[in-house]
């Protein structure tokens, strides 16, 4: 599925990969990245995996998050959700 903002003139967007039962796989887009001085476009893709099931909800325990600069990726972002509580909208608060 390919997700973009129809108000964005760059034509941005994110390609988001869902697999045969509905879980989500990853999402992949060309994001600009860091190089020296300059912000260079570079394939970018985030994975999730070991999905378990927390009040009903199936929620991936792993996720990662990487730049594709060559044939090696460049993992920046790694985590593995060790617990999971759902919050009503109602129960949201914001604070800035």
């Amino acid at each position: 599925m390919r997700v973009r903002d129809r108000e964005d003139p760059t034509g941005a967007a994110i390609d988001i990969d869902i697999g045969d039962d509905g879980r989500l796989l990853g999402c992949r887009a060309d994001r600009p990245a860091a190089v020296g001085k300059k912000a260079v476009m570079t394939p970018w893709f985030a994975s999730c995996a070991d999905f378990r099931e927390w009040e009903g909800l199936r929620v991936p325990t792993r996720l990662e998050a990487c730049w594709h600069p060559s044939l090696d990726p460049f993992i920046y972002f790694r985590a593995e959700i060790v617990s999971f509580a759902a919050v009503r909208s109602s129960q949201l608060a914001l604070s800035i």
